[in-house]
């Protein structure tokens, strides 16, 4: 308990004293601060903590006392150096046991919020991953009792149920692999793999998973500094920008251009995503980045798990970037997200020199 560190050292400050500790009978630790003296023992606290008078060699600058919770005993206090009246000594083993108790209280309802939420988060992530497999294991299960049947498919026909079949696999694949990621994001576990890279291979590589869009629509690249270097983990970074592609692919007018677009400022490589989609309604911009929230765009609610931006938004985060998006009904949306540029490419290796070490 980072309380039971805290009050030794603001005893000694309060009460000009030498030494103080606390001893925690739950946790069976004592906590010490000031100059450590030969007669505060463990054992001394441990006594007093049991309801004993403790008894020093010399009793002129040493008291101790019982912490009280009630009618239940949780610890002692002792103080060295400073005389102190038995009175002072109960009041204070009174509001040293009443700020444990607190402490302790506020611990306790943290831990239950903290598992709610765990749990909550465990039925949202569930109940989305159980909704969008329903359609691809639908798919392939209509493919596969087709074939099983009917035996008389030619081989065109064959290979166009086997292609269904193929396709619905790796959209079960890609919601797993969405699932563990956020997972992973919400624990904690994901560790960040930082490397130089140029603007341009970051965009070439994040369009080269995006061609089945670009057959369906123009993809125009309005980029600056082409050669620019980031300090970004390649595979995370790119996946932020396929699924800003894919999203503005999704939500736009058929035939209308996706525009990609990137600046320079204040040491961070700024990359837009801009579509002509019915936009984004005020009151759910704000929610946009939320877990396995779907907007409703103009009446069109595309299929997902919602759990594509919060993910997007977490690992821009996690660089010490930016992730926004401006929008409007009717007008279109455009997102933007930052990452910083390579300190050692810029010359300004102070002001990134935390992020290049990759913590996340």
């Amino acid at each position: 308990m980072g309380l039971g560190n805290s009050i030794p050292r603001h005893i000694v400050e309060s009460f000009e004293a030498d030494s103080a500790a606390i001893f925690l009978s739950g946790e069976q630790k004592i906590h010490r601060a000031g100059i450590e003296q030969p007669h505060f023992s463990d054992d001394f606290l441990r006594r007093a903590a049991a309801g004993d008078e403790v008894k020093t060699a010399d009793q002129s600058n040493v008291w101790f006392t019982s912490l009280k919770s009630g009618l239940n005993v949780i610890g002692s206090v002792g103080i060295s150096g400073s005389p102190i009246s038995h009175g002072t000594m109960g009041a204070l083993g009174c509001l040293v046991a009443a700020a444990l108790e607190r402490a302790g209280a506020i611990e306790n309802v943290t831990k239950m919020q903290a598992a709610r939420e765990s749990e909550r988060f465990k039925s949202i992530l569930l109940d989305a991953i159980t909704h969008d497999f329903r359609t691809p294991l639908t798919g392939i299960k209509t493919s596969v009792s087709a074939l099983l049947t009917d035996l008389e498919f030619d081989s065109e026909q064959k290979n166009e149920l086997l292609t269904i079949i193929d396709e619905e696999c790796d959209r079960i694949d890609q919601l797993l692999d969405k699932a563990s990621l956020t997972a992973r994001l919400q624990s904690g576990e994901v560790k960040l793999l930082p490397t130089s890279q140029t603007i341009q291979e970051l965009i070439s590589t994040a369009l080269s998973e995006c061609k089945a869009m670009s057959h369906a629509r123009p993809i125009h690249c309005d980029v600056q500094h082409k050669e620019s270097r980031i300090m970004a983990d390649l595979p995370l970074a790119r996946s932020v920008l396929v699924q800003l592609i894919v999203n503005a692919h999704l939500y736009s007018s058929p035939g209308k251009p996706i525009t990609i677009s990137t600046e320079e400022g204040d040491g961070y490589a700024l990359f837009r995503v801009a579509d002509h989609g019915p936009g984004i309604e005020k009151n759910e911009t704000a929610r946009i980045f939320e877990r396995f929230y779907r907007c409703n765009n103009g009446g069109v609610r595309a299929h997902g798990t919602g759990m594509g931006l919060p993910i997007a938004k977490a690992i821009v985060e996690a660089h010490g970037g930016k992730i926004d998006v401006v929008s409007g009904a009717g007008c279109g949306s455009v997102f933007t997200f930052s990452l910083p540029l390579d300190p050692l490419a810029t010359g300004n290796v102070d002001r990134h020199s935390e992020f290049a070490r990759g913590r996340f």
